[in-house]
């Protein structure tokens, strides 16, 4: 069985090295990336940057690859201590 990794890119260069990142993971194990959505993007929608859905599918999950901090400086992984 493959280990899952949440995937949340989150905003700004987020969006462009986490796709890089999972196209290496991809080339190097056998994983499952289960995506998941963070950001400012989701804080307009939603009212909250990291979601319960998505605080809860990272924490179920083998490892997590976050992107990078918003554009207030904050990353909403840090909500989940890391």
């Amino acid at each position: 069985m493959s280990e899952e990794i949440a995937v949340v890119p989150g905003d700004g260069i987020g969006r462009e090295v986490t796709p890089v990142a999972v196209d290496v993971l991809d080339a190097v194990g056998d994983f499952e990336f289960v995506h998941l959505d963070a950001g400012d993007e989701v804080l307009e929608a939603q009212g909250t940057a990291l979601p319960a859905e998505t605080r809860a599918g990272v924490e179920s999950r083998d490892a997590g690859r976050g992107g990078g901090r918003d554009g207030r400086g904050r990353h909403p992984a840090a909500a989940l201590g890391g």
